[in-house]
């Protein structure tokens, strides 16, 4: 009964219709523009490949994994803010707060069911036209890989190989993307200081291939705007909060997408209650995603814990650029009510 119930709310996706290959996917022919392959398969295989010194189908296959996860991200991205604006897949007035509510639950409840449904059937369409047969849930993966994707932990696979392979400025930019979110890593301290003192490796390869651009875009505009340099600084910081909000939507519009939350069935949990407690379930795992991205938005790669009130804070800065610029004056830091 969970499983319908689930199956309604796009807890779990339609299996693929075609049967397995013989052979695991990760395996197969990597091709730029196929459908994604499940990423979990791509990176064991990878590993496996990594482990046997087989250094080119390593880093083909590892590539492969991170451009799985990432189509996965934006077609979660898309399709939610796709079908959240689908006519009939809001929720009911009523729930909203509207005027002169209707008692009762025999009014609301089915326009809740119809709008759920509206819903997930956009949802699991849109993931197969994105994704492939079986949508979303041929690319779905455990908490543990999530989080070894989260730490960039393929980067550092891909960095050592790429040395093998003599690739060294791909090298250099794989482990300084590793090591801007794990900067205590020791031995990847020593092979960032070995790299450096490398003259054939050129220095824009030391580059962050995954960090949103809006926080270079902050931190080159805070000090443009500390040098009194405000007409160069407004830019910058012009450009770092229209991107932190773009981040901040694409993060929950995601939210709305073909679901990837597993913690609790991982665990055994949550295999209790009826339709309307797993529709109150969801919707609640919804709405605390979409506050964490406020979080996820402030939180530089490689730190815990957010910059405290990181979106009013540029346009704190951004009012202090303004000023300098229109009346040559440099105001006083603003108090945070």
């Amino acid at each position: 009964m969970l499983r319908l119930l689930r199956l309604l709310l796009l807890l779990l996706l339609p299996p693929p219709g075609s049967p397995e290959p013989p052979e695991p996917p990760g395996l197969a022919q990597l091709s730029p523009g196929s459908p994604p392959q499940a990423p979990d398969l791509l990176y064991a295989d990878g590993l496996r490949a990594y482990s046997a010194g087989a250094w080119a189908p390593a880093v083909a296959l590892l590539r492969e994994a991170l451009r799985s996860r990432a189509a996965l991200g934006r077609a979660r991205q898309e399709c939610g803010a796709s079908c959240a604006a689908e006519p009939g897949a809001a929720l009911p007035s009523q729930l909203l707060g509207a005027p002169h509510p209707v008692s009762g639950p025999g009014v609301w409840e089915p326009l809740l069911l119809r709008a759920t449904l509206r819903r997930a059937e956009c949802l699991t369409q849109c993931a197969v036209r994105r994704l492939g047969p079986g949508g979303a849930a041929r690319l779905r993966v455990g908490s543990a890989l999530r989080d070894a994707f989260r730490r960039r932990e393929p980067y550092n696979y891909l960095q050592r190989a790429y040395y093998q392979l003599k690739k060294l400025d791909l090298a250099a930019s794989a482990a300084h993307t590793f090591f801007v979110a794990n900067p205590t890593h020791l031995q990847m301290r020593e092979d960032m200081a070995k790299y450096r003192r490398m003259s054939a490796i050129r220095p824009q390869s030391f580059r962050d291939l995954v960090t949103p651009l809006y926080w270079a875009a902050y931190d080159t505009g805070l000090e443009l705007l500390e040098q009194r340099e405000a007409a160069l600084a407004l830019p910058q910081l012009e450009e770092a909060l229209q991107g932190s909000l773009a981040h901040m939507e694409s993060c929950r519009a995601a939210c709305e997408g073909p679901e990837e939350h597993q913690g609790a069935e991982e665990e055994g949990e949550g295999s209790q209650g009826g339709l309307y407690e797993a529709i109150a379930g969801h919707w609640i795992r919804v709405l605390q995603c979409r506050q964490h991205c406020v979080a996820d938005t402030a939180t530089r790669p490689g730190r815990s814990f957010p910059v405290q009130d990181f979106l009013l804070s540029q346009l704190r800065r951004l009012h202090e650029a303004y000023a300098q610029v229109q009346w040559g004056t440099c105001l006083r830091p603003w108090k945070m009510s």
